[in-house]
């Protein structure tokens, strides 16, 4: 099924989300220019993965065609979500949440994102609560759960800062605080719809 339809018709389908923070724990935005909610705030990347493709694979495929970075990313939480979206069309979709970090420079493709900038997340929610519009429906629904696995990222007693990469230590941070959640979103969830990104 083309992504068009699956937004015109409400048929759930598969996505990714992708957020990235630097060293100093701001989040990479990005403004979308894209068929339906073009110019607003949201996460780093956002998209849908091929027919038959894990959704891994479709998170690092689409960050480096929208924002041009290849990073490691650790998948954090899943989420079930409907939300009508402008000129009537409807975002139904179960969608896997990846975290990455970076201290790159981003280079987007300007068919993708008009314009990117690093945030605090407190800062982020202070514009999100004061001017919810200029934010995706996603973006709005995922943002309350984002700063919990952040801390997670960089608040973990006794476990040396040189352990591992960044992205591994997440994975260990979750899996130790939060087991039931880890396991979860490390599942696979059998496809219902595929649409193409």
């Amino acid at each position: 099924m083309e992504q068009i339809q699956a937004h015109r018709g409400g048929a759930l389908h598969r996505a990714v989300t992708v957020y990235l923070f630097n060293p100093d724990g701001q989040l990479l935005q990005r403004a979308r220019e894209k068929y339906h909610c073009g110019a607003l705030w949201s996460n780093t990347c956002c998209s849908h993965p091929l027919p038959a493709e894990e959704s891994a694979v479709a998170a690092h495929r689409r960050l480096l065609k929208e924002m041009g970075l290849r990073v490691e990313l650790t998948p954090v939480f899943q989420l079930h979500y409907r939300l009508p979206l402008p000129e009537g069309l409807i975002e139904h979709e179960f969608g896997h949440v990846f975290f990455g970090i970076t201290s790159r420079t981003p280079a987007p493709d300007p068919a993708e994102a008009m314009a990117w900038r690093w945030q605090t997340l407190p800062s982020v929610a202070a514009q999100l609560a004061r001017e919810p519009a200029r934010f995706t429906p996603w973006f709005r629904l995922t943002m309350d759960r984002i700063p919990e696995y952040h801390a997670a990222l960089i608040c973990m007693p006794g476990l040396s800062a040189d352990y591992c990469t960044l992205p591994r230590r997440l994975g260990t941070a979750l899996c130790r605080a939060r087991p039931g959640l880890w396991h979860a979103a490390t599942r696979q969830n059998p496809d219902t719809v595929s649409s193409h990104a």
